[in-house]
């Protein structure tokens, strides 16, 4: 189980015990290190990542050829390129991290099928 993940659900949306197992048994750990990508430019993102631990910057080159920090990821949040996923497009950001970061994946697929399968779930307030 990943505890941090369902916290965070669960000040949005209402689970129950089964529900909790069925999400995290598709729910992938992965460990970057200080400066090791997560996405790169012209690669196709596939899912979200939930930061359990660390820190990670997203990032594109302007036309002066600078890195653009357009996002930090931080603990207990989430980050993707929105837009790739949205569209089914090559990344046009980098995602980096800042620091060694402990992180769990979520792909869209595994989403989507949650907001269709569990539809009647309740929104709580937060």
């Amino acid at each position: 189980m990943y505890p941090e993940l369902l916290a965070h659900i669960k000040r949005y949306v209402h689970l129950e015990p089964n529900e909790e197992e069925l999400l995290c048994s598709h729910i992938q750990h992965k460990v970057l290190k200080k400066k090791e990508y997560l996405l790169e430019a012209g690669k196709l993102c596939m899912g979200d990542y939930f930061i359990v631990k660390g820190c990670l910057r997203q990032f594109y080159i302007n036309k002066k050829l600078n890195e653009q920090i357009i996002n930090f990821g931080m603990e207990n949040w989430w980050i993707s390129d929105q837009e790739s996923l949205l569209n089914k497009q090559p990344s046009t950001t980098n995602i980096q991290a800042v620091e060694t970061s402990e992180l769990l994946f979520l792909s869209e697929r595994v989403k989507l099928y949650y907001f269709r399968k569990y539809h009647g779930w309740k929104v709580t307030s937060a």
